[in-house]
């Protein structure tokens, strides 16, 4: 996308490697171009500045208004933005289809863990599921793990970008 976009290549986070597939470049943080989000990016787009379990509180109450499950999904993933935005104005953070992070798994996020990393192994947010979660597992700390081969049908993709301000 960002090549589509027309974005330099100094610009573009992921480069072709040694081997010709694509590999996220060193400075990623500093370009603007499109990529997958860290998973630290993707919780606090999640939670919009909250500190409940969900974007929209703890209550299950309201969730058929912000994420496709398992009780309304008809066992299918939907189009984005049908239901209701978190306060950051995104849509389907929840449910529909959880979201690949840049971030390799680790069972646990702790900077001290130091179990065996496997590269394409990556972490997967957005409720364990998607469109076929059950309510309980739909909350903004929810994290698994996937292989980034794996063609899972209630997985997808939130892209990023870095924005650079200017003075």
């Amino acid at each position: 996308l960002s090549e589509q976009e027309g974005f330099p290549e100094d610009q573009m986070c992921y480069v072709p490697g040694k081997d010709g597939k694509l590999e996220l470049h060193p400075d990623w943080r500093r370009r603007t171009g499109y990529r997958a989000p860290s998973e630290v990016e993707w919780e606090c787009a999640c939670r919009a500045g909250t500190i409940t379990r969900r974007p929209f509180g703890h209550s299950d109450e309201f969730m058929s208004s912000y994420a496709w499950h398992k009780q309304n999904s008809l066992g299918r993933k939907r189009p984005v933005g049908l239901l209701l935005p978190n306060d950051l104005g995104l849509f389907d953070v929840l449910g529909n289809v959880d979201e690949w992070c840049l971030d390799h798994y680790h069972p646990f996020v702790d900077p001290r863990f130091s179990g065996a990393v496997l590269e394409a192994y990556r972490v997967v947010r957005g409720g364990n599921g998607g469109f076929l979660a059950a309510l309980n597992t739909l909350r903004s700390a929810a994290r698994t793990g996937n292989y980034m081969t794996m063609g899972i049908e209630t997985q997808g993709m939130r892209l990023a970008r870095t924005l650079i301000r200017k003075p």
